[in-house]
């Protein structure tokens, strides 16, 4: 067996003394000290203790061969996480997958609709798993954070558009940010709806919205509630909230019997 005097090891006095402890244990073993040495100095055993171990400690060659498989399994198994991270980290679609699930309100249906637009297919099954990890993981400390300002100046953007629509702006943001708008951003962007409609009096989408509101709110007696459904069929979207008001101040008043059209 190798002498324990000639190392130089800084640590080896403390690993001897582990092994020392274990060999008196009623069952000693080799994976004992794995789990030890590994517990208090951080890395495997060296050959050099395993080979005093042996000794000490008189483990089978059955038990060492045993051993040396494990460990030679496990080698191999870290070296291959090993290049896994490296590929992760230098791999323009692992990034893709950290980029979006670092991003504001991720979801694989976002990272697969990236995924899709960047490389022209669906990200691997693999690639799926990866980026699910790190939806587990959280954010990391380098995400970008989405700007609430972007979002808002996103909304003006699609009011400025042709025929902005409340189903438009949703579907559009959807695309672009994974997930539906916020209530605070929905909102601003039907703020940013009326006063486009109250600087462009000649919207003819816009009259019309008037006149059916106008129009339902004298004939048929409706509700609001029952309103707003039957808007809904006609503009697919419901109703802003000006619409609703012209719909309230048309309906016939307490007492008055409702117009005929």
């Amino acid at each position: 067996m190798t002498s324990v005097d000639n190392k130089r090891d800084d640590l080896w006095g403390i690993q001897v003394s582990i092994a020392k402890a274990i060999a008196k244990l009623p069952r000693p073993s080799l994976a004992q000290l794995h789990h030890e040495i590994l517990e208090e100095i951080g890395q495997r055993p060296g050959l050099d203790l395993v080979d005093y171990f042996v000794g000490i400690a008189e483990i089978s060659k059955d038990e060492v061969g045993e051993y040396f498989q494990r460990i030679g399994a496990s080698i191999k198994e870290k070296a291959k996480k090993e290049d896994n991270a490296k590929k992760e980290d230098k791999d323009p679609q692992f990034v893709l997958a950290d980029t979006i699930a670092s991003g504001h309100a991720p979801t694989v249906l976002k990272f697969r609709q990236a995924f899709k637009e960047k490389y022209d297919e669906y990200p691997s099954a693999e690639l799926t798993t990866y980026f699910l990890k790190r939806l587990r993981k959280g954010p990391r400390n380098d995400a970008v954070t989405i700007d609430k300002q972007g979002m808002l100046r996103f909304a003006e953007k699609v009011v400025a558009g042709p025929s902005p629509t409340v189903l438009k702006f949703r579907q559009e943001f959807s695309r672009k940010y994974g997930c539906t708008p916020p209530g605070e951003v929905t909102q601003f962007f039907l703020k940013k709806i009326q006063e486009k409609r109250s600087v462009r009096g000649d919207d003819e989408e816009y009259k019309s919205k008037v006149n059916f509101a106008e129009t339902v709110a004298s004939g048929l007696n409706l509700t609001v509630v029952q309103f707003r459904q039957a808007y809904a069929k006609v503009y697919d979207e419901a109703p802003s909230t000006d619409i609703i008001d012209i719909f309230i101040k048309s309906l016939p008043r307490k007492g008055e019997a409702p117009r005929s059209s």
